[in-house]
């Protein structure tokens, strides 16, 4: 409430553009997808759904406390049936090669160099994050949700799909990823989105204000 309204106008236009990190990943094909966050961000049930529904040899991994902890708990609770042992048993095998879940991860670094695409499809919020130019600033493809702040932000970006579709038909996206692409996502972010320009934006509504 203290920030002045021109302060506030350009936080929400430009934070999802501000360069977050400093530094460089080479390229790696790992042919994973990755989902950050917990419920607030991606269900279970969408997670398995879209685990499911990646090309042969993907996986889909999640990185967030609470999804991990809430799994961890029912599969716990569950294997008290002795019947059910050998159903869940077979299926979570299954699924263990297409879903990973993964407490949260502190090292970013570490974190963007396991993935080959972020997904972000947020459910309670207007979809735009600083995790979006974290991964096109690393040369990652970004799956995004098609609502109106994704597509006023990153309008013909490379690297960036605007989910209008479920994600197995954009399996072909997936598999063309290749180190050319990777160098071009990069180049392509950093010749739109500076980071000068945007601390200038920000100095300039705050003086302003």
């Amino acid at each position: 409430q203290q920030v002045s309204e021109s302060v506030q106008k350009e936080r929400c236009r430009q934070m999802p553009l501000i360069n977050n990190i400093s530094f460089s990943l080479p390229f790696k094909k790992t042919k994973t997808v990755a989902a950050i966050g917990g419920k607030r961000k991606i269900t279970l049930l969408q997670l398995l759904q879209i685990a499911a529904a990646l090309p042969v040899g993907y996986r889909l991994v999640n990185w967030s406390t609470d999804q991990y902890q809430e799994v961890n708990f029912h599969w716990r609770r569950l294997l008290r049936y002795r019947w059910l042992k050998r159903i869940l048993r077979y299926r979570w095998l299954y699924l263990r090669k297409r879903l990973l879940l993964l407490p949260a991860e502190t090292d970013v670094r570490k974190m963007m160099s396991q993935f080959d695409a972020l997904l972000h499809v947020p459910r309670l919020s207007n979809g735009t994050s600083t995790v979006v130019s974290d991964a096109l600033q690393c040369g990652k493809l970004v799956f995004l949700s098609n609502i109106p702040a994704n597509v006023r932000v990153y309008p013909r970006q490379p690297g960036v799909v605007i989910l209008d579709r479920d994600i197995e038909h954009y399996s072909h996206v997936l598999e063309a990823y290749d180190r050319d692409m990777w160098l071009k996502i990069k180049q392509g972010y950093a010749n739109v989105y500076s980071r000068d320009d945007v601390m200038r934006q920000w100095r300039d509504a705050i003086l302003d204000g």
